[in-house]
């Protein structure tokens, strides 16, 4: 038993929870994205992530831990797509540069967010572990932030015709 009293049958049901949402979340990402701009639906799939978090480490239940686990896998499975997809399209290097950044800096995530989950887990416990996955959205919405701020800079320096530059330095 864990931390919420889940058997190990439970507990392993629950990850297959967890890939079958991220399924889900990459599926539904693919078609809202032909609708929706894609930093506007990470964001969304930031939030919900972040919504699936609360309810996971106050569960009490199987299956009020399994609620938690469907918000969260939904919305990290639009993830890589469209972190992918935003980066490949602002880069400066070719599709294939940037591409090679994504699937990198990927690898290095796939690699170090489970480990540190799994030793604040067995340092601390299951509920303390799974606080990496809030901590990682943070800093991809910090990254959002920040390239939501240069498209801005971006249009506002395309935009910038010669009379209106000369009345802003009036």
């Amino acid at each position: 038993n864990d931390d919420i009293g889940l058997a190990r049958t439970t507990a392993v049901a629950a990850v297959s929870v967890l890939y079958a949402s991220m399924l889900t979340g990459r599926l539904l990402a693919s078609r809202l994205a032909r609708r929706v701009s894609p930093d506007r639906l990470l964001a969304a799939a930031l939030v919900t992530a972040l919504l699936g978090q609360p309810i996971l480490l106050g569960a009490n239940s199987g299956l009020v831990a399994a609620v938690g686990i469907v918000l969260a896998g939904i919305g990290i499975g639009a993830l890589f797509p469209l972190t992918s997809a935003l980066h490949i399209a602002s880069s400066p290097r070719g599709a294939d540069g940037a591409l090679g950044q994504v699937l990198s800096i990927a690898a290095v995530g796939q690699i170090a967010g489970p480990l540190a989950a799994g030793a604040i887990a067995q340092a601390a416990s299951l509920r303390a572990g799974l606080l990496v996955l809030p901590v990682f959205v943070l800093i991809a919405a910090g990254g959002l932030y920040r390239y939501r701020a240069q498209q801005r800079t971006g249009r506002r320096q395309r935009n910038a015709t010669p009379a209106s530059l000369a009345g802003a330095a009036r």
